[in-house]
């Protein structure tokens, strides 16, 4: 499958994307190449909230809440492609 480019990836996460766009980025994160890339961006957020850093290009800090959004986002999506929705 197709990687989805990093503007579509960062809409689904930060639940601004169409529901196209998150089926896409859905499957894709099914596939073993996407669950690879989801596990190192959950990863890197992570470190960069344990470490107070800030996301390369982005003038927020990382909360708490932001990799809560970000699991719940990744968890909604493939639950999505469970349901074929």
């Amino acid at each position: 499958m197709k990687r989805p480019d990093r503007d579509t990836i960062r809409r689904v996460l930060d639940e601004r994307a169409t529901p196209q766009e998150a089926r896409e980025v859905a499957r894709w994160f099914s596939s073993a190449e996407g669950a690879a890339e989801l596990s190192r961006l959950i990863d890197e957020e992570a470190r960069m909230l344990e470490t107070g850093e800030r996301m390369p290009a982005s003038p927020r800090r990382f909360t708490a809440a932001s990799v809560r959004r970000w699991s719940g986002a990744a968890a909604g999506a493939l639950r999505c492609v469970s349901l074929r929705c």
